[in-house]
């Protein structure tokens, strides 16, 4: 008696929903680490919009004053 492997569709039938399941546990975990000191994100945030804000500004300055 010869015993074939299953196909592959239903090798990997249930593999579909724990790599959807793998990946929310990773990034529910990849956000809770950052948020472990709300304070210090809030000030990371802050952080970030001002220096974004003062890049764009000076890139709308260098390129408002070319012709």
């Amino acid at each position: 008696m010869t015993i074939h492997p299953a196909p592959a569709a239903q090798r990997h039938a249930g593999a579909a929903g724990s790599g959807a399941a793998l990946y929310a546990a990773v990034a529910r975990l990849g956000f809770r680490r950052p948020f472990a000191y709300p304070q210090a994100a809030l000030w990371g945030v802050v952080t970030n919009a001002f220096f974004g804000l003062l890049r764009v500004s000076v890139l709308a300055a260098l390129f408002g004053a070319r012709p």
